[in-house]
Parts: structure tokens; C-alpha cells; sequence
């Protein structure tokens, strides 16, 4: 605490002691007594208080009862320090107090001290407390403004009202008044009026300067001409806008709050040219207040000014975007309109006025010299001037007592500055007398220096583009890049031509000369301005032809010089021209033309086929077979005796090619017919030892598909049932193109065929012809609205049918092939293989029948399942693979979904489908043999069992029946947390039981109907449920494809059902294409085990969709009862009963349940959930988790269904959220086939999901594999694989490349192979290398060419110069046409993008790139051929001669035939 003195005043009180003097006698007297000195006497000064920012405290008075002078001094206290006292008592504080920052000891802003008074001798003292207020300061500033009077207008009145904060500026210009609040919604200002020019004494009494308050009032408030302005801006942007335009940095309240004065004091350079600004305005405000001084002293007019002055400007500069003070008529029209405006009674001549503005231009120029210091002497003696002799003279010219002339004569540089101090050696650049610094034109060229670029040089003001060279030199005055010579807005940058500039690859060169012209260097106009753009370029050739675009070709004919022109035109609408010469010369004599055909090392062809030219050796049995590679592509022809165009085979017929191949197992093998109008080709497979063991024979079909199970030799027979056409057998595909599945493996019912009779041939000629057959309906019933198949029978034993036996000597003859142990393969040693034929060959007969419109086998299928012991209970691994506990976070079903089970039936009574099972089920089987229930279709779908348990399934290959229906429903819907067995994947569902397969099979007659009723849909029962099915779950299926099955599956999807379907068990047994799954529209699902690998039984192929829980399979290594999925099942009791009971089940049938699940889940959440949406989530992995090779692979299909994420994308759909997905490992390519010659691989790895992954190892699994990988942090990039050759035997090889990176392994598989011994040579056939000549539209001329080692070589001679189209190709038919479908075919450069050759010179190193076509397109007329030649082949032309791109006047190309070529497929 500070120590407080108990008493305020001490008293010194002195006794005088008297002493009297006695005389006696004799008349003695006394002198008067003398009076002590008195002590002084401090007058109490009472309460004490300062505003901060103001030093002085009080002037301390005293008094002395004996006069003696006095003399103050501090005496004590805690904040002595702090005080300065004069001694005659004035007492201020040493520095400015800062209330904010309180500076004494208690930090409490009350200061206390002790002051004496003495005379010398004797003293008195006073304890003082003085407490500092706050308050609010700032600074008027012209030059700083001495004794101006500041006031706080709260109430925006413009007066200084009584209760409105108010004081005088200092000898510095600061200010200090009271604190206050402004108005809720109005808005202060500071205003200063009158004072003193502190710098140069002039009074100013009518200067008025306005300042916002500052949003911090605690900030100094600075108030000068420039926050002026600012204050009568009226937003922020405009406040800001004004800056910009005058050249200031910061903001608003930076400059409001900012000492500007004592930072140029400091030097600061912004400071000092924000300080020029202001003496430029200070002139303009003070010389306009002046034209508005009417003399009568009672009218201050001088705020209204202000606001006018501010708001001219600030107009200006917003229509502007910039103001400059020293241009004579901007301040003309700055005093003309304020002048008007506070004084309309006031005329002020136009040339007096002219004349004021161009004296203050020329003082502002010379302010507004960056070179001029604004504090200097020299700056403030020019202000002190315009303040006093410029006024004076403005005043008088106004008043007229002195005139224009006059007062441009007084107020010229060497008058109005002549007591302006400079140096006697002051620069004088134009001699003119008038030292630069007061002279603002010191080039004297008549231009002001504050708008002359070269104030010293008085050639040049003007510099447009700012690149230092006056415009008067400079070539290009507005820098845009083009000379101003040619451009017509030499002054505007923005507006600027373009340069035209033309480069080629030729500028000479013999006729044909082609030449490749581009304007893509042109500029577009000014560099720097993005908004010029090139809008055409024109050009024209020389020779009559005209082009458009950056680019331009010509072909030059004949030889002359031709001039080339490219006219550029830009945004702007300009345009320039570049030329070019080019100079072409005749061709002395003729040329040669050669170079090689290239074929991939899997190409070979058929040795024996109907070209005249063509030495054939015959290949139809086994034991002349063509032995190929596994993986191959073979052109071929195969014919009738008798059928397609003369050659080597027309008489005697071409009926067999067989081909002998080692397989590993798991090739493909696609016969492409060319033409199934003239022929109809199948495709057989034999074994080692020649027998047939599989036949694809679809009807005049272009694709035939057939799949080897296993390693070993094989023979391939691709034969002629009619007719004669060329073919391409592909073998070693990853993918069947037939999709028809006629073939042996598959299923179906002996001697039954679906038949749809032709509507437009009467009941009595499909009765006689049904007689000629031998063949009957099974029922007659018919039915209302059902347009599908009727069944018929036959019996192949029946002497009406025997041209279906393998005795039937003519294909031509008979529904059947002629076998012998020399033609073909050699029959099949299965008689029920046979008999599978005989139905197939029946059908295809049929169909060649009028009477017939369609006429298809009827396919088994079967269920996708293996029943199994039920001992151990456990659904924990197959629901967490695919994240169900998660989804059931999300739902459990929303109990409005219907699922069609379409299955054996299901338990009607089961306890752990109770509550699920829906009233309209139906049962389809129709036949008494199958169905296991004693009847025929009824609306009871219940399971009797399909086992032999069942006393009605005595023939069944089942002992115990699998209740596969039951199960499969189990897993769809079974209820969840009720305590009773086991749960589904949807808890609150509607499964409508549907019964196809019975004690054998189901047949797609039923399966048909079953889908259409699901789908509410007529069908051949006439039976309708009670509302649709949401979704379809087929848990069967089969190799045999049927286009009813395809179309009724086709109309359930066009009414929404989303249709689900097992791919099949059968991966171990050949893995054929199975239908359902595989046709369109279908989703097909392949099955895992608990490992998360495919397991081993499921079908894997480019069908499957995607992958869910199906189970071990019993030869998985790792098998396990309770690895398989466990879900409601049934069991038939020794006394014939049935009873509810659960158990493990496998197979890709209970894959597919879980996939219907998840589907029926999301359709809950998502009600308007499609079969396309539903696609659309699967391909783009938002509802699967991604498996086995990155994207959509054979195995997985588009990766393994994750139900979290699939609910996640159906509340997506619902609500429009987004999800982020995790990072995935992908790569270009996961297989590679290198064939016999093919050392090398590039593919590329990338990260195809979010986030990020690294590939931390790349393993190989052999030494002769080498990688080099790409140079990068994370491992992604481009990898090149190598196979080193070297030293390897004969046979067909496999490696591998694995990439691990830390989301997971992806798997290159590479496949090469050694040949053996008495292979085909690499081989296209003998082609026919042509030169079609362009002008003539004529093949002039042709050679033919054999393989050599596995390529091909041409030459042909005595060629004339000219523009020519150089084709190759073969010509396996003998139509004298190449490039037919299943020939070989090349176009110079490339197929891809035909071009001309110009043959001006001979060339030998031309390349043709040689492959098969897959299709014809048509062929060009027999005129096209060279002339005296009947044999000269021709290529195919697809537009029969239409020509398009000019070459002359008279000659086109046949740009048709390159567009079409383009769209050519072909197998590489």
C-alpha cells in the first residue's frame, strides 16, 4: 500500500519569547519588537483529473504572509517519478499518460505524489492525488492543425451540441476529448474546425476535415483531407475502391487509425505518399472554399463544402476507377461543382475558373513528385504558398479586381515561389529559369510532368505500354506483340490482330506431293491477354481447295509452284495471313513399291480351303489333323460338295477341318462363322483317341462354343452342315461368344423339344408336317393370352425319324453327320450321347421348317447343392464374411419386400419360417414322373422331398431328400432374435414359395412359367399371385440356354423384379456356361468358402456378377461340416412324415439366397430400388467388397457382396449422402497369353478406390521371369515383365506375378508356350497384296505372297507416280474379294486409320499389320478390277463406291471404305 500521511498539513508553530527592558532613572525608552519569519501556505488545488494523453495537471499557487518568492518542487510519494513541477508550481507529467496503459505503482490510473512550497527558509507541503480518465485522442493533419476546434457529432447535425465531446488540437495537432458512446444505429463523426497550419503558420479558418470514428476507439482517430474522403464513402467496397484508386495500401481503418505524420517524419515511404495525397485535396478543399467565400462571416458553409468536395471525388473515381489531382480539367470539374452546389449564387467565369484549376494542377504536380519530400522545407514553403499568395490571387480574380492574365502571371512558378528556398545549383532541365523542383513542366514540351512519362525528355511523354521506350520510338506502342504498323488499335492492348504463323514438313517434292501444313504456332492476339483467342483459321491451298482448323493437308498432283495461305482470325475480330511456296517437280520414270506383312505369332490357317491359287493339303480326319498351339487363331473354309464360289473344294467338298491341340485344361473354344446366310458351320471336340466327346451345333448360328475340362490332346472338328462359308476358330478365349448352349454336356430332355408354331401357317401344315417328322404335342390344352412354347416328343426310334441316326450318309440329306473313321472325329461311344444328338439335330431340322418359328431343346436344371449331416450348428462365418451383423444395424427388413424362392417348395410348416411365407406360392411341375406329389401344377408349393425317401421319387439319383427350397428360404428370410433355430439375412420378409424342380429336374417349360408368375405375368397355367415378387432367387440351373427362359427372365425384368440366379457347381466338371445365371439381366453369383477364396466347385466365367457364402466344397483341402452355410431344412421319417429339422448345405445355390437377402434389405430402404440400380451398385462397389483381381474378374464377379455396404448406398439413394470407399489395388491387366514368340509384358498398377495404398513386395514364380518396376515412392505405376526363353523344352507353361501391397495381393497370370514338333508353321494363307489407285478408283496392280517363317514379303515394280491405297489380304472362299469375314486383312498404315500412299518416289520398307476379320460388311462391284484379269482380287468396299474427300475437281477418294474399315473387329 501506498503510505497515506495521517495529517494533510504540518504546522510549525514558533513562541516568540518577549523580552521587556527596564529603565531607571535618567529617560531611557524602548525600540519596537522585530516579527519572525512566517512559513508559506500551499493553496489547496482540491480533486485532481487528467485525460490521457494530456501532460499538464495544474498550476500550483502558494502564499507568504511576508512576500517572499516561492518556489515549488516534488517532495515524495509512490508516483514521483512520473511528474515534472516547474518552480513557479506548474506541475505535468513527464510523459503522456496512457490510460489504457496505467503507469502507476498501483496500475489503477490514480497517481499520488507530495509537493512542497518553500521561501527559502521555511516550507510547506500537500499531498496530491491525480487520477487519469479515459479518453478519446487523435490528430488533425493537413500539415499537423494547431488550435482547431475537434468535437464528436453524435447526433450528425454538424454543430457542436452542449453534450457532445468536444476540444482543441495541440501545437501537434492532437486532440483529446471524453470518452462516449455512439448511437445505437447512427454514425459518429470527427470534426475539426478552423486552427493553424502548425508547419507554416497559416491560419486556415475555414478548413473543415471530417473523419469517421474508428471501430476500436481506443485507437488514435487520425483526421486529414484523405479520411475525408472515406468518411462520405458509403461502403466498405467503395472505401476501399477509393484507395486503390489513389494509390494507397491497406485498409480503411488501417489508414483512419494510423499517425501518417509522424511515420513520414520516421521516413516511412507510404506514409509520405499518402501525405502528398493529402496536401493535393488540402489544396483543392482550401482553394475551393475560397470560390465559395460570399464575405458574409454569419454563413459558415464550410461542412457542406466537405461533403461536397468528398462526394464529387468519390463519383469520379467510382465511374473512373482512378482520379488524377493534377489534371486541369478534373479540378475544373471538382470547383465548378461544388462551387455550384454550396453556392449557387456565387458566377464564377469559366476562364477564371480554367485558369484556378491550372494553377493548382500545377502545384499539385509539383507536390505529387515522388522526388520531393512532402515534411521538407522546400515541399512546406510551396504549400505555405499555395495557402497564402495562391489564395490571395484566387480571391482577387474571383472579386475581378485583378484578371485572368494577371492571375496566371502571379501565380507562375517564378512569382508565386519566389520565397521558395532552393539551392542556387538547382537542376533546370528545360533552362527555362524555373528550377525543376517548382517547375511541373521541366522538359517544357507542354506537358505536365505528373501525366508525362519522360518528364526530362521532351521527345517523348507518352510510353503506353510501360517498357521504358517512349511511343514516338517504339515499335509496338501498346506492347500486345504486334508491330503498329499493322495494328489497328496500336494504342489498346486489348484489342490486338493475331499473328499468323504457317510451318511444313515439305516445301518441295515430286508429284504426288503430300503435304502437312499447321498454323498451331499462331498467336491468338496479346500474350498477356486471355481473353484473345483464335475464333477460324482459312486456308487455301494454291490450287483451288480451301480447309478449316489449325491443321490442313494437301495432296499436290502436278507440278507447279502454288502458294498456301493461312488467314487467322481472333476474338477481336482481326485477322493476318502467313503464305508459304511449295514448289512440286515430275517423276522421271516408274517406282517400286515393297516391304513386309506382318501376322501375330497366334495366327495359322486352314491348309486346306477353296482359294484357286492355293496348293491345299487336306486335314479332315485325325489322322491328317493340323497340329496348332493352344492358344490360336485359325482362318478357315469349310463347304458342302457342291456349295459356294468355284475353287479347289467346290466340287468335291470341304466337310471337315480337324484340328490337334495339348491342352492344359480350361480353354475355350469359339468357332465365328462368316457368313451363316451361306452356311451353317458346327464345332465338335474328340478326344485323344479321335471320339467325339462334345458338339457345339446351334442352327446357322455365327458363334459355336465349346470348353475343354482337362489337360491332355485333344482334336478340334469344325465341319459343314450346309452350305459353305469361311470361319474363325479361336482357341485359348477366357470368354464363350455361343451362347445357345447346343452342345453334348448339356442337359436335357431326350426326345422333347419347346416349339412355338408359326402363326402364319394353318393348324393342317404343321399337322402334316409334324406327321413328316414324326413328332406330337404333349397336350392340346389351350390356354388364354399365352404366347409361349408348346411341347413336343418324338420317338428316335421310329422309322419316320431315322435320318436322325449316325447312319445317314449326306449332311445334305439328313439332320445328321455322316461319321467314318476317315472324315471327322469318329462318333461318340456313348449311345445316350447319341441319343442327346438326335434331339438336338431334330430341333435344328425343325427349325429349317416354315411351319416352325422357333424350335428349341428342353433343358434340365438342376439345384446347385450338396444336402449334408446336420450336426453342428454354426451361421456366425458365412453372415460375418458379408458383414451382416453391421447391416442389421441398419435394418432388418422393413416387412414390405417379396422374394420369390423359385426351388423344390418349401416347408410350409417349418417353425423358423413362420410368419414369412406368403399364401400364393404355386407348384409347376407338370410332369407325374417328376413331380414327387402325385399331381400335376396346383397352388400347394409345399416340398414332399425329391429323395427316394419320397415313395413317389423311386427313380430319383438321391437316397435322402435335400429340401434345397427349404433351406434357400432359410437363408433369404428366416426371423431373427425369436429363440427359435436359425436366422436369415432378412428378418421381416415375404417369401413366396415357388415349386419347379421335382424328384429329377426342373425343365424350362416350368421354370418359364414360374418366372412369369413371380413377375404377375401370363403364363401357360393362367394363374396370377396375389401381388408381384420384389426379387427372383433361382437356386438351379444348367448348361442349356433357351431364349424363352432368356425372354421370360427378360419381361420379369422390364416389370422391376430384380432377377438372382447360382452360376453353378460344375468348375470341376469342364465349368460350362449354366443358365439362368448367364444370361442378360441376370445376376449371377459364384460361391466362397470361409477362407474368402472361390470355392472349388463354383463356376467361374465372365457371367458371374458377383460372390457370396457358399461353403466348402467336400474336395477342398480345408473342408469342414461347419464350413458350409446352415439355414432351415426338412427331413422325411420312416413313416412317411415330414419334420422340421436344420442343417449345413453347399453349393452355389446357397450363395445366391444371401445375395436375394441382401437385395430384399435394400429395396426396404430404397422402395424404388431397380434392376438397374441395383447392377449399377454392384459395378461400381457400393454394395460389394472388391476380391480376387481388382475390378470385375471370372471369379468373383464384381467382388464379394458386403451387406453394410450395400444398405449404406440404399439410405444413399434414399437421402442423397455420399460415401467415401476405401483404396484398391488394381491392374491393367490379370492375364497374359504370350503365345509361342511373345517375351514381354507392360501393365500398369493404380489405386482405383480412395485414400492411398503401397506395394511393399512384386513376386515372381519363376527365375526366368524378370521385372523392372517403376521408380516410385508407393509402388504404383507402369511394371515390364519379361520371359526369358532361353533353354526351354516343349510344352505350355504358366507363371505368375504377384503384387502385395498393404490392402491386398493382385495376380498377374502369364501363359506362353514351346511347340512341339510337326507343328503349323505361323500362317495367314496365301495373300494378295493390292495397290488401289485413288484418281482411277482401280486396283492397278497385285501380287500374291506366301508365309516365309512366320511373315510375309511384296514387291511391286513399274509403278506410276500417283495416289494409291495399298490393301493385302486373303482370299480363302475363292469369291475373288479379300478382307472377307474370317480372311485376312491390312491397310497401309494401319487398320485402325487407313491413309493414301503417295507414290512419288519407290519406297522399301513398307509394313502392313495383317488380321483376321470377324465380319463381312459387303464387297466392291466386279468393275473395280484391274481390266484382262478374271482372277485379280479386289477388297471389300462397304459403300459400293461412294467417294467424299476431294482430290481434284474430278477425283475423290473412297473415304467410306477407310470409315468403314475403321469399325472393322478383328482378333489380334
Amino acid at each position: 500500500m501506498k503510505y497515506r500521511p495521517i495529517m494533510t498539513r504540518l504546522s510549525i508553530t514558533l513562541c516568540y519569547l518577549l523580552i521587556a527592558a527596564c529603565g531607571g532613572g535618567g529617560g531611557g525608552g524602548s525600540s519596537p519588537p522585530s516579527i519572525p519569519n512566517r512559513a508559506p501556505v500551499i493553496t489547496d488545488p482540491g480533486t485532481l483529473s487528467v485525460r490521457e494523453g494530456v501532460t499538464d495537471v495544474v498550476s500550483l499557487s502558494g502564499t507568504d504572509a511576508d512576500g517572499n518568492s516561492l518556489s515549488f518542487s516534488i517532495l515524495s510519494g509512490d508516483d514521483q517519478s512520473l511528474f515534472r513541477i516547474t518552480s513557479s508550481g506548474v506541475l505535468s507529467f513527464a510523459s503522456v499518460p496512457d490510460f489504457e496503459s496505467p503507469g502507476d505503482a498501483d496500475i489503477d490510473n490514480t497517481y499520488l505524489l507530495t509537493v512542497q512550497v518553500t521561501d527559502g527558509s521555511l516550507n510547506d507541503s500537500q499531498f496530491l492525488t491525480v487520477s487519469v480518465t479515459d479518453a478519446f485522442q487523435g490528430r488533425v493533419v493537413d500539415a499537423p492543425i494547431t488550435g482547431a476546434l475537434v468535437f464528436i457529432d453524435l447526433n450528425s447535425n454538424n454543430q457542436n451540441d452542449t453534450d457532445e465531446p468536444s476540444g482543441v488540437t495541440d501545437g501537434n495537432g492532437y486532440f483529446n476529448v471524453a470518452t462516449f458512446t455512439s448511437p445505437e444505429g447512427g454514425s459518429a463523426r470527427v470534426i475539426s474546425q478552423g486552427g493553424t497550419d502548425a508547419k507554416t503558420g497559416t491560419a486556415l479558418p475555414e478548413l473543415a476535415l471530417v473523419s469517421d470514428v474508428p471501430a476500436d476507439v481506443t485507437q488514435l482517430a487520425s483526421v486529414t483531407p484523405l479520411t475525408m474522403l472515406l468518411s462520405f464513402a458509403s461502403t466498405p467496397e467503395i472505401k476501399a475502391q477509393v484507395l486503390v484508386a489513389l494509390g494507397i495500401g491497406g485498409t480503411p481503418e488501417e489508414l483512419l487509425t494510423s499517425d501518417e505524420w509522424s511515420k513520414a517524419e520516421a521516413g516511412d515511404e507510404n506514409a509520405k505518399a499518402n501525405q502528398r495525397v493529402n496536401q493535393q485535396v488540402g489544396l483543392i478543399l482550401q482553394t475551393v472554399s475560397t470560390l465559395t467565400n460570399d464575405g458574409d462571416e454569419t454563413t459558415d458553409v464550410s461542412l457542406a463544402l466537405v461533403e461536397s468536395l468528398a462526394k464529387k471525388i468519390l463519383a469520379i473515381v467510382q465511374a473512373q476507377g482512378s482520379i488524377d489531382f493534377t489534371l486541369t480539367s478534373t479540378i475544373q470539374t471538382i470547383l465548378s461543382e461544388v462551387a455550384q452546389d454550396v453556392t449557387p449564387t456565387i458566377v464564377i467565369e469559366t476562364s477564371a475558373l480554367s485558369a484556378v484549376a491550372a494553377s493548382i494542377a500545377t502545384i499539385n504536380t509539383l507536390v505529387s513528385d515522388t522526388a520531393l519530400d512532402p515534411l521538407s522545407v522546400t515541399a512546406l514553403e510551396i504549400v505555405d504558398a499555395a495557402q497564402n499568395s495562391l489564395q490571395t490571387s484566387v480571391a482577387n480574380v474571383l472579386s475581378s479586381d485583378i484578371s485572368v492574365v494577371s492571375f496566371t502571371d502571379n501565380t507562375s512558378a517564378s512569382k508565386l515561389f519566389v520565397n521558395v528556398e532552393i539551392a542556387v545549383d538547382a537542376p533546370d532541365n528545360d533552362s527555362d529559369g524555373i528550377a525543376d523542383v517548382l517547375d511541373a513542366d521541366d522538359d517544357n514540351d507542354q506537358v505536365r510532368d505528373s501525366i508525362d512519362a519522360f518528364p526530362l525528355d521532351s521527345t517523348e511523354s507518352i510510353d503506353t505500354d510501360g517498357d521504358g521506350t517512349g511511343n514516338n520510338a517504339d515499335t509496338d506502342d501498346d506492347g500486345d506483340g504486334v508491330a503498329d504498323t499493322r495494328d489497328l488499335a496500336p494504342l489498346d492492348a486489348l484489342l490486338t490482330p493475331p499473328t499468323a504463323k504457317m510451318t511444313s514438313d515439305l516445301t518441295t517434292g515430286n508429284a504426288p506431293l503430300r503435304v502437312f501444313f499447321s498454323a498451331n504456332t499462331s498467336l491468338a492476339g496479346n500474350l498477356d491477354d486471355s481473353s484473345d483467342v483464335i475464333t477460324g483459321i482459312v486456308w487455301a491451298s494454291g490450287d483451288g481447295v480451301s480447309g478449316n482448323g489449325a491443321n490442313f493437308d494437301r495432296i499436290y498432283l502436278s507440278a507447279g509452284d502454288y502458294t498456301v495461305s493461312a488467314v487467322v482470325t481472333n476474338s477481336d475480330g482481326y485477322s493476318h495471313t502467313a503464305n508459304q511456296i511449295i514448289s512440286v517437280t515430275e517423276l522421271e520414270g516408274t517406282l517400286t513399291l515393297s516391304g513386309t506383312i506382318t501376322i501375330p505369332s497366334n495366327y495359322f490357317a486352314d491348309s486346306d480351303v477353296n482359294d484357286a491359287d492355293s496348293i491345299p493339303t487336306a486335314n479332315g480326319d485325325c489322322a491328317s489333323a493340323q497340329i496348332i498351339p493352344r492358344t490360336s487363331v485359325v482362318s478357315g473354309y469349310a463347304n458342302q460338295p457342291g456349295a459356294g464360289d468355284p475353287g479347289t473344294s467346290k466340287v468335291s467338298g470341304d466337310v471337315y477341318d480337324v484340328y490337334k491341340i495339348n491342352a492344359n485344361g480350361g480353354e475355350v473354344i469359339n468357332l465365328t462363322s462368316g457368313d451363316t446366310s451361306s452356311g451353317d458351320l458346327d464345332l465338335a471336340l474328340g478326344d485323344s483317341s479321335c471320339s467325339e466327346i462334345d458338339s457345339s451345333i446351334g442352327d446357322s448360328t455365327l458363334y459355336e462354343s465349346l470348353t475343354i475340362a482337362s489337360a491332355g490332346v485333344y482334336y478340334i472338328e469344325v465341319s459343314a452342315w450346309s452350305g459353305a462359308s469361311t470361319y474363325l476358330l479361336e482357341i485359348g478365349s477366357r470368354q464363350t461368344l455361343a451362347s445357345h448352349g447346343w452342345n453334348a454336356s448339356a442337359e436335357l430332355v431326350e426326345e422333347q423339344l419347346l416349339v412355338l408354331e408359326s402363326q402364319r401357317s394353318s393348324s393342317s401344315s404343321i399337322s402334316n408336317a409334324r406327321q413328316s417328322l414324326g413328332v406330337n404335342t404333349a397336350s392340346s390344352m389351350t390356354v388364354p393370352d399365352y404366347k409361349g412354347p408348346v411341347l413336343y416328343t418324338f420317338n428316335s426310334s421310329d422309322s419316320t425319324t431315322q435320318a436322325l441316326s449316325p447312319s445317314a450318309s449326306s449332311l445334305t440329306s439328313s439332320t445328321t453327320k455322316s461319321f467314318s473313321p476317315e472324315v471327322g472325329l469318329h462318333p461318340p461311344s456313348s449311345s445316350a450321347l447319341k441319343k442327346k444328338l438326335d434331339t438336338l439335330r431334330m430341333a435344328k431340322k425343325m427349325r429349317s421348317l416354315k411351319q416352325f418359328e422357333h424350335v428349341e431343346p428342353n433343358f434340365i436344371h438342376k439345384a446347385f447343392s450338396v444336402p449334408n449331416d446336420p450336426l453342428y450348428i454354426n451361421q456366425k462365418w458365412h453372415y460375418e464374411q458379408i458383414n451382416m451383423p453391421k447391416a442389421w444395424d441398419r435394418s432388418t427388413g422393413a416387412g414390405t419386400v417379396k422374394v420369390a424362392v423359385i426351388d423344390t417348395g418349401v416347408m410350409m410348416n417349418h417353425p423358423d419360417l413362420q410368419g414369412q411365407l406368403t399364401t400364393d406360392g404355386y407348384d409347376f411341375i407338370r410332369g407325374a414322373d417328376n413331380s414327387g406329389d402325385g399331381d400335376g401344377p396346383d397352388s400347394d408349393p409345399s416340398d414332399p422331398g425329391d429323395g427316394r425317401d419320397n415313395i413317389l421319387c423311386p427313380d430319383s439319383p438321391d437316397l435322402i431328400s435335400s429340401f434345397h427350397g427349404t433351406h434357400v428360404a432359410g437363408t433369404v428370410g428366416a426371423p431373427g432374435n425369436n429363440s427359435k433355430g436359425v436366422t436369415g439375412v432378412n428378418w421381416n420378409v415375404d417369401i413366396m414359395p415357388i415349386r419347379v424342380l421335382g424328384c429329377l429336374w426342373g425343365d424350362d417349360r416350368d421354370i418359364i412359367d414360374a418366372i412369369l408368375y413371380a413377375a404377375g405375368l401370363p403364363n401357360s397355367q393362367n394363374v396370377f399371385p396375389d401381388s408381384p415378387a420384389d426379387i427372383i432367387n433361382l437356386s438351379l440351373g444348367g448348361p442349356g440356354s433357351s431364349i424363352f427362359t432368356e425372354q421370360a427372365v427378360n419381361a420379369a425384368r422390364e416389370a422391376g423384379v430384380i432377377v438372382i440366379a447360382a452360376a453353378g457347381n460344375e468348375a470341376l466338371e469342364g465349368n460350362p456356361i449354366s443358365y439362368p445365371a448367364s444370361y442378360t439381366g441376370v445376376v449371377s453369383v459364384g460361391a466362397t468358402n470361409p477362407d474368402g477364396n472361390r470355392a472349388g466347385y463354383s463356376q467361374y466365367n465372365d457371367q458371374v456378377d458377383v460372390a457370396a457364402p457358399g461353403g466348402y466344397g467336400f474336395s477342398d483341402p480345408n473342408a469342414t461340416n461347419s464350413g458350409r452355410v446352415f439355414s432351415t431344412w426338412a427331413k422325411i421319417n420312416s413313416d412317411g412324415s415330414i419334420s422340421s429339422s436344420h442343417t449345413h448345405m453347399n453349393g452355389t445355390s446357397m450363395a445366391a439366397p444371401h445375395v436375394a437377402g441382401v437385395a430384399s434389405l435394400m429395396k426396404g430402404l430404397y422402395p424404388a430400388l431397380s434392376p438397374t440400380d441395383f447392377d449399377a451398385a454392384l459395378i461400381l462397389g457400393f454394395s460389394t467388397i472388391d476380391y480376387g483381381t481388382s475390378g470385375k474378374d471370372r471369379h468373383f464377379g464384381y467382388g464379394l457382396i458386403d451387406a453394410d455396404k450395400a444398405l449404406q448406398t440404399a439410405e444413399a439413394l434414399s437421402s442423397g449422402i455420399d460415401a467415401d470407399f476405401p483404396p484398391l489395388l488394381l491392374l491393367s491387366n490379370y492375364s497374359s497369353d504370350l503365345g509361342l514368340i511373345g517375351t514381354q509384358i507392360a501393365i500398369q498398377a493404380i489405386n482405383a478406390g480412395g485414400g492411398s495404398l503401397t506395394i511393399s513386395q512384386v513376386l515372381k514364380s519363376a527365375s526366368n521371369i524378370s521385372i523392372v518396376a517403376p521408380v516410385t515412392t508407393d509402388g504404383l505405376g507402369d511394371y515390364v515383365i519379361t520371359i526369358d526363353r532361353t533353354g526351354l523344352a516343349e510344352g505350355v507353361y504358366q507363371g505368375s506375378v504377384e503384387f502385395i501391397s498393404d490392402v491386398g495381393i493382385r495376380t498377374l497370370v502369364i501363359n506362353y508356350e514351346e511347340l512341339t514338333s510337326g507343328s503349323s508353321e505361323t500362317n495367314a494363307g496365301k495373300l494378295y497384296t493390292l495397290l488401289y489407285n485413288i484418281e482411277t478408283g482401280t486396283v492397278e496392280k497385285q501380287v500374291s505372297s506366301v508365309v516365309s517363317s512366320g511373315g510375309y514379303t511384296f514387291s511391286i515394280s513399274d509403278v506410276n507416280a500417283g495416289v494409291y491405297a495399298l490393301i493385302t489380304g486373303s482370299d480363302l472362299d475363292n469369291d475373288l474379294t479379300i478382307c472377307g469375314a474370317g480372311e485376312a486383312c491390312a491397310v497401309w498404315p494401319s487398320m485402325e486409320d487407313p491413309d493414301y500412299i503417295l507414290a512419288n518416289q519407290s519406297l522399301a520398307e513398307l509394313t502392313l499389320n495383317a488380321r483376321f476379320q470377324s465380319q463381312i460388311q459387303g464387297e466392291l462391284s466386279s468393275s473395280g478390277a484391274a481390266s484382262g484379269s478374271k482372277s485379280t482380287k479386289v477388297p471389300y468396299d462397304r459403300c459400293g463406291g461412294k467417294g467424299t474427300l476431294k482430290i481434284t475437281d474430278k477425283v475423290t477418294i473412297d473415304s467410306c471404305f477407310k470409315r468403314v474399315l475403321k469399325k472393322n473387329t478383328y482378333i489380334q
